[in-house]
């Protein structure tokens, strides 16, 4: 598997990372790194942006040239000398992890759950069971017992006081999903569907800069048609990519989008070998075993592993169900809208799905305009009533794509990325074909996660074929009613 980066962080010494390439003893704590360049620490702390993949890591006294960082837009790590800071974005996109004894004798911050897992087992001493289910959770548990995951807009320090580790923690305001009184609510659909074309336009120019070349992710329906449409619109070349799999494809709506926007498509068929051996490194980079996300993810990183892209800039449509109608199809009642959108996105606070530490281990920069905080907040005032328009949902963003795209794209039924292209079921089928019983794709996933642990708490830095890791999934499936543990 592809190592991601991650760091570590710790009051103590861990042997089992002392092969890492990247350890740094700074004030009271060490720091272990994977596939991230530490600066050298002269005195001075260490920023590392997590919702950049861990691409950007800066002195502090570096900070006066960027700007104020802004608790809304980002994830990050400070450290200095003698305290640790953990702030985390709203949208809480890519994870952060603590696990801390009770005694406060240490502590263990990182952003991988396996290689936290590792750490936390080497300075606890026994194993670590998974919890229940280990699927999405919302709050502050993961899926590893003794281990936390940082929530959304959240500022934590750890620092000593009388000889133990203590921590001090700030939930910040909600300026997302709390209703803004002040702010206009946009109930007519055209006008609803202009701003968020407004604020999405702006989100893709931004995210297109610097870049001599983009591709977007397409399947022929109105969300990644209109990135499409948008992106084809900019001053640089754009390539549109639509993914099938061995139990489905889109190709032909796909194909019926990229002629009338005269924007070249190619078309990947990913293996069934290609998507087996994915799911491992999905699994853990979402820390969790939720069929519903595992599926979703699952597409985009085999297509990652393949590096079937020469382009390095990757856009999707993905997010704009959730934030548009809530996941909610046929035109259902206003208000069950509005709460919709607001549950499912606090909801994705805690699934790590739009993390993009994946697409940068491949070194793709994965953009979801959708995902945006400016076109988010506009599909926030825009009133369940806008959002049905011509019967349908999405209606708002629907008419205002039929100036932009054909009809047929713009008013074209939704369907999900993995049943588009026929994963989640045919991935099913292949889980039960290779285990002979009717497994239940949680339990399966689950046993994929633990698999990962076990391995890595062995050795965190042996190359871990995925394959091999299927399999010994598959045999526990065949030792364990696995189909009874997880409902």
């Amino acid at each position: 598997m592809q190592p991601y980066p991650w760091i570590i962080v710790t009051n103590m010494v861990l042997p089992i990372f002392e092969r890492v390439a990247q350890q740094v003893r700074f004030g009271n704590f060490y720091i272990y790194a994977a596939n991230i360049a530490l600066p050298a620490l002269n005195g001075d702390g260490l920023l590392i942006d997590v919702d950049d993949g861990f691409v950007t890591t800066i002195t502090t006294s570096a900070l006066a040239g960027r700007g104020a960082h802004n608790i809304a837009d980002v994830t990050h790590i400070c450290i200095s000398t003698s305290q640790v800071s953990v702030h985390t974005s709203l949208l809480n996109a890519t994870p952060v992890f603590l696990a801390l004894d009770h005694q406060g004798a240490w502590f263990v911050l990182g952003t991988d759950l396996v290689i936290t897992a590792v750490a936390l087992q080497t300075l606890s001493g026994h194993p670590l069971p998974l919890l229940p289910g280990a699927g999405v959770v919302r709050g502050s548990a993961s899926s590893v017992e003794g281990i936390q995951r940082f929530e959304h807009a959240t500022s934590l320090s750890l620092y000593v006081e009388q000889e133990r580790w203590r921590t001090s923690i700030i939930r910040h305001p909600d300026t997302l999903l709390v209703p803004k009184f002040h702010q206009e609510v946009l109930t007519d659909p055209t006008v609803a569907g202009e701003a968020q074309l407004n604020a999405l336009t702006c989100a893709i120019t931004e995210s297109i800069t610097g870049f001599s070349r983009s591709a977007v992710f397409v399947s022929g329906g109105v969300d990644s048609g209109l990135v499409a449409a948008i992106a084809s619109n900019s001053s640089i070349p754009l390539t549109a990519y639509t993914i099938g799999t061995p139990w489905g494809n889109e190709f032909e709506h796909a194909t019926e989008l990229a002629d009338a926007l005269k924007v070249p498509l190619i078309k990947i068929t990913l293996s069934e070998e290609e998507l087996l051996a994915a799911l491992p490194e999905t699994i853990r980079a979402l820390g969790h075993a939720e069929p519903e996300v595992v599926d979703i993810a699952l597409t985009f990183t085999a297509f990652f592993r393949g590096r079937y892209a020469q382009e390095s800039l990757i856009l999707t449509g993905y997010g704009s169900d959730l934030i548009n109608s809530g996941m909610s199809t046929g035109g259902k009642a206003p208000e069950n809208i509005d709460k919709q959108v607001i549950d499912v996105i606090h909801q994705t606070r805690y699934s790590s799905e739009f993390s993009t530490v994946v697409a940068r281990a491949y070194g793709y920069t994965l953009i979801h305009p959708f995902w945006d905080l400016r076109v988010m907040e506009v599909a926030l005032r825009t009133s369940g009533k806008a959002k049905i328009a011509g019967g349908r949902e999405k209606g708002h963003l629907r008419t205002i794509a039929s100036t932009l795209l054909p009809q047929v794209v713009a008013w074209r039924s939704k369907t999900a990325i993995h049943h588009g292209n026929g994963l989640a079921i045919g991935l099913g089928n292949k889980i039960e074909n290779s285990t002979g019983r009717k497994v239940n794709k949680a339990s399966f996933y689950r046993s994929l996660l633990a698999e990962l642990i076990d391995a890595a708490c062995i050795d965190p830095f042996l190359s871990v074929v995925p394959l091999e890791m299927y399999e010994r999934a598959v045999s526990t499936a065949l030792r364990v009613d696995v189909s009874s543990s997880i409902k």
